[in-house]
């Protein structure tokens, strides 16, 4: 009844997919992929990994089946970000942000531009 929405930079994407693709029901993924598992701030049961640059806590208040896959939809109650890459904003000059373009396409944040 609790996830944990965990933000890890580009360096990181294999990981994430590799997450994303593989069910944790037959493998440990934090010990597989050398990642560090952290208790949540509010959360009892979920974890979250310690190396990811921001992670938000949430409370499952519904799931929803659409084609092979399930949307969680979940109450935030805690959240946080490494206040290296984070003021008001993400400081894309000193981190690269994952986005995914769907199927199998990724791409990186670039530097913002103040003007």
């Amino acid at each position: 009844k609790e996830f944990v929405k965990n933000i890890l930079d580009w360096s990181m994407l294999d990981k994430v997919l590799f997450c994303g693709s593989i069910s944790g029901r037959s493998i440990d993924k934090f010990k597989k992929l050398n990642l560090t598992e952290e208790r949540g701030f509010v959360l009892k049961e979920a974890v979250k990994i310690k190396e990811a640059i921001a992670d938000i806590e949430c409370i499952l208040f519904d799931k929803i089946k659409i084609g092979d896959h399930f949307l969680f939809l979940g109450k935030v109650v805690f959240a946080e970000v490494d206040d290296r890459f984070f003021k008001d904003f993400w400081d894309t000059k000193k981190i690269d942000l994952i986005f995914h373009l769907g199927s199998n396409l990724f791409f990186k944040s670039s530097p913002y531009i103040e003007k």
